[in-house]
């Protein structure tokens, strides 16, 4: 009595994935002397498949082998494990997302992930994984965050979470004072106050204006945007010099 044939075994790219991943399973024997037919559960007759389970599954093949002994048949099956993918996250910002030139926000992804990617602008942003995100704003804009959530398997969240934007409006970068600095004595003069943004100018004893008419003392201004965005000026000095003339006379009463 003569056999022939043996067990068919099923291999697979991978037997652990994340939801929605491709595996490609393959049907192995050794020792076939014969015609061999391979059967999957799915009806395809190829000796491997390729699958994208979203739950854990075992998939099954039946060989056949046909020689002129006769014909056996022999089964074999896996199982690819899949872990669900993580939810989707939703951001919050911590602090205001409106915020001046040179400002910062801190953004907070919820949920209990092993790790997040984060995004700006659509960009993954290198080297930031935690659940809060802090960024310096040294230029102005609008800015757009996304987050994707991270398990412990690894998996990552299919969907990105809704966009949560940070406006950064302009600020003042310079705020200067020019006039004269030396004037004489009881005389005023006129200051002019300048910025490279636009908005409202505040003296040192609270007036407003571009301009200024002052005596002797120190001066600074603060250049506020519309949006609050402010900056002052380093201090000026006027200097008074000189003194009331005085007229004295050797005598002030003579014949």
């Amino acid at each position: 009595v003569t056999a022939f044939g043996s067990d068919v075994q099923v291999v697979a790219s991978q037997t652990a994935i994340c939801a929605g991943e491709h595996v490609t399973l393959y049907a192995n024997e050794t020792g076939w002397t014969g015609n061999v037919a391979y059967t999957w559960e799915n009806g395809s007759h190829a000796s491997s498949i390729d699958v994208t389970p979203m739950v854990t599954t075992t998939y099954a093949v039946t060989s056949t082998v046909t020689s002129t002994s006769g014909t056996c048949q022999r089964v074999d099956n896996i199982t690819v494990v899949v872990t669900p993918l993580p939810d989707t996250v939703h951001l919050n910002a911590i602090t205001p997302t409106t915020i001046c030139q040179n400002g910062q926000v801190t953004i907070h992804a919820d949920g209990n992930a092993a790790g997040y990617i984060w995004y700006q602008n659509g960009v993954e942003i290198p080297g930031e994984n935690q659940a809060d995100l802090t960024v310096n704003f040294p230029d102005y804009g609008t800015y757009n965050f996304a987050a994707k959530a991270i398990n412990v398997e690894g998996c990552v969240s299919k969907v990105a979470s809704e966009p949560l934007t940070v406006t950064v409006t302009k600020a003042p970068t310079t705020v200067t004072i020019t006039g004269n600095n030396v004037i004489c004595e009881n005389d005023s003069t006129v200051l002019t106050a300048h910025s490279d943004v636009t908005g409202t100018f505040t003296w040192n004893d609270g007036t407003t204006g571009a301009t200024k008419t002052v005596t002797a003392g120190i001066y600074n201004v603060t250049m506020t945007t519309a949006e609050g965005c402010s900056m002052t000026s380093d201090n000026f000095t006027v200097t008074a010099f000189g003194s009331d003339v005085q007229v004295v006379a050797s005598q002030t009463a003579i014949c």
